[in-house]
């Protein structure tokens, strides 16, 4: 509970892991509008991560969150380089 801007900027503040390094996935939107607002990288996962139903060996979700973060990554890295 409480809010997730909170806690990444707590987690930002321990870590000295800048923003735009983390992942956030989560299920809701509003956590995902929230914790964006501080440009990390927030992954929207409707089913969440474990859902009922599904395989553990089902890693759609988290092959997605992965590979919109490795997009990200690279456009950072491409921006770096130009500069």
């Amino acid at each position: 509970s409480g809010s997730k801007q909170q806690h990444f900027r707590n987690l930002h503040k321990a870590s000295g892991i800048a923003y735009e390094d983390m992942l956030f996935l989560d299920n809701e939107r509003w956590n995902i509008s929230e914790v964006s607002a501080l440009g990390v990288c927030s992954v929207y996962c409707p089913r969440g991560l474990v859902d009922e139903g599904v395989s553990l060996g089902d890693h759609s979700e988290w092959e997605r969150a992965l590979v919109e973060y490795e997009a990200v990554a690279i456009k950072k890295r491409t921006r770096q380089r130009r500069r």
